[in-house]
């Protein structure tokens, strides 16, 4: 069965990620839509066989789609997801998938009633394969029982085209819902907690004030049934670094602890590593040959119905968190001075 897709909006990078990994799995391109013209020429560069649609009620009504990927402005994700559901299609958002619990209960509601898929692209551990291995690993066995991580990931806000909605906190979700959706989701999977909750979160703009509407640093405590967890967001990342920031994760387990270098290893490879520390020694684990699988466990589940990548409780559920922290943080649970 060859799955057919269409693609909704261009306005990240992760859209040249999800598309690359659907190709790589044997999905086949329909059609494209992004109304910029400065983020449909780079997508149209960068895959020039995929045709561009009209509009994207072509694209929501083209009857040969299985699959449509939505990387719109974040606060348009939701309604356009429920378009599609709606219209029999599953669906592939980049994170954030909402920005309100009013989107929340939407998506989920025509998740519910129609029984299509809706998965959320986190880069972040999808298309990383230190954190793969890593999440290998933890499943293993090999560090015990996870009982903290510890999370730092420093973003440079100037690597990229960045359309208007990403100085606007109400259009993207702000901060903990869009950067801390990616520890959530990774905190939830390493220590296998089925209760996480959000302890504590704060967000503020600390070094833009040019840009009101910004939150450039953001942190949170997790804490559920099994673990605890700190995992720190910025746009603060400077400039002389020499790729996009520096991501960081910390992972103690009863008999053992990873650490992640998901970016870059300052002082050693320009690419990232993964250290694992057990009673015997230190080893450097080799994660070059590990495969990107979002791709094909997607269209596995698309033709099969299942929940490969990610179960649907799983996918909502970090959504709520991500939405909890923002709440927190907006009350002034703690103040950032």
């Amino acid at each position: 069965m060859t799955i057919r897709f269409g693609v909704i909006g261009a306005q990240h990078d992760h859209v040249i990620a999800l598309t690359e990994l659907l190709l790589e799995a044997g999905a086949e391109p329909v059609s494209f839509h992004e109304a910029d013209p400065r983020f449909a020429r780079l997508y149209a560069e960068r895959f020039p066989a995929i045709p561009a649609a009209a509009s994207e009620a072509q694209i929501l009504d083209d009857p040969r789609l299985d699959l449509i990927v939505i990387v719109t402005e974040p606060a348009r994700r939701a309604a356009v997801a429920v378009a599609a559901l709606r219209r029999g299609k599953d669906v592939a958002l980049d994170k954030p998938a909402v920005v309100s619990r009013a989107d929340l209960a939407s998506l989920r509601a025509a998740q519910r009633e129609t029984g299509r898929i809706v998965s959320v692209f986190f880069s972040e551990h999808f298309h990383d394969r230190v954190t793969i291995r890593a999440l290998e690993l933890v499943r293993s066995g090999a560090i015990g029982e996870v009982v903290h991580i510890s999370s730092l990931s420093a973003h440079k806000i100037g690597v990229a085209l960045r359309p208007d909605w990403f100085y606007d906190g109400q259009r993207y979700g702000g901060i903990l819902n869009d950067l801390i959706s990616h520890h959530i989701h990774q905190f939830i999977l390493f220590t296998g907690s089925e209760r996480a909750t959000v302890a504590s979160a704060r967000a503020a703009n600390l070094a833009h004030p040019q840009q009101p509407q910004l939150e450039d640093f953001g942190d949170i405590l997790l804490a559920s049934e099994r673990a605890t967890g700190y995992a720190r967001v910025d746009w603060l990342t400077p400039a002389g670094l020499p790729t996009w920031g520096d991501v960081r994760m910390f992972i103690t387990g009863t008999t053992g602890s990873l650490e992640l270098r998901k970016t870059i290893n300052l002082g050693a490879s320009g690419q990232g590593a993964l250290y694992w520390i057990s009673g015997e020694r230190v080893e450097v684990v080799d994660c070059a040959g590990v495969p990107f699988r979002y791709g094909q466990d997607l269209l596995h589940d698309i033709s099969r119905r299942t929940e490969t990548v990610m179960a649907q409780a799983h996918c909502f559920r970090v959504c709520e968190l991500a939405l909890d922290a923002v709440d927190l943080a907006r009350r002034g649970a703690i103040p950032v001075s």
